[in-house]
């Protein structure tokens, strides 16, 4: 189980919440599974509570490469085409997901997300060394929301290849 300290805190000001799915969220967290982000926003405005401190976030199922073109194959490669998405997907490039995820708190879609690998270790390796730093940049998640949630993706994309992922 995680420490306490590998537990995404709730931000107070615009930063969003970002987590990986493998993290143990905050209580005060409640994740919405949808397939469209017009329902993702219906749902988070059922649950939101920023009075309460309670957060809506949206699960983005993902797979990202160094191009476009490489997630797509490889998302095909998988199967994955053929399975019917549970919750909104993105398949693409690092810098895109980033450009999703900023995209998802400008829009009021949800106040973050729990982000959901659909490979081994991949797309997780990319996001902790591309994605992430992008949206530090872009001032999307702050710094302590960012050093947990890398810590914990580099960690993930370790216990991955060490149990034989890819």
């Amino acid at each position: 189980m995680p420490s306490p300290a590998s537990v995404p805190r709730l931000q107070t000001s615009r930063h969003l919440y970002v987590a990986l799915d493998t993290q143990r969220t905050d209580p005060c967290v409640r994740r919405i599974q949808a397939t469209d982000l017009r329902r993702a926003t219906a749902v988070h405005d059922e649950l939101s509570d920023p009075a309460a401190g309670i957060v809506a976030v949206l699960d983005v199922e993902f797979l990202i490469a160094s191009s476009a073109r490489t997630a797509r194959q490889e998302y095909r490669r998988r199967g994955l085409d053929d399975v019917t998405a549970r919750t909104v997907q993105y398949v693409g490039t690092p810098t895109g997901l980033a450009g999703l995820i900023a995209d998802i708190g400008a829009a009021g879609v949800a106040d973050g997300v729990v982000l959901v690998a659909l490979d081994d270790s991949a797309s997780t390796e990319l996001f902790s060394s591309t994605t992430l730093p992008h949206l530090l940049r872009l001032g999307i998640v702050d710094t302590e929301n960012a050093s947990v949630v890398g810590a914990e993706a580099r960690s993930s994309a370790r216990e991955c290849v060490a149990h034989g992922g890819s």
